[in-house]
């Protein structure tokens, strides 16, 4: 009869070992997905800001380069202003066939990777 409570403490040992090996894979699990998201935001955002500041810069020397074309720099400006209001618009127009099937299938493809 001994042996029996000797066994039942040590299933019940082990089964209580097990679950809390789960709880800390399932901690570890969430650690590493939540330093993935944050690394990938943090790249994300610094590429955001990087291809702002070229597309702006790009903009104005193509801007200032039109103008002295033209000799009206106001002009250039208001061309490359016009070609980005069209970019723009064409963005809204097929934001939901393009757009935002691309994002939904990255989001999709980082949370099961």
């Amino acid at each position: 009869m001994e042996e029996v409570k000797t066994s039942t403490r040590s299933i019940t040992n082990d089964v209580g070992s097990l679950v809390d090996t789960y709880i800390e894979l399932a901690k570890a699990n969430v650690t590493q997905k939540a330093a993935d998201a944050a690394s990938v935001s943090v790249s994300g955002l610094l590429i955001v800001v990087l291809a702002f500041f070229l597309i702006f810069f790009a903009g104005f020397a193509l801007a200032w380069w039109i103008g002295e074309l033209l000799s009206s720099v106001a002009a250039g400006f208001l061309i490359v202003a016009g070609i980005f209001a069209v970019l723009l618009s064409l963005l809204i127009y097929f934001k939901k066939q393009f757009i935002y099937p691309l994002i939904r299938n990255l989001v999709v493809k980082n949370v099961y990777e």
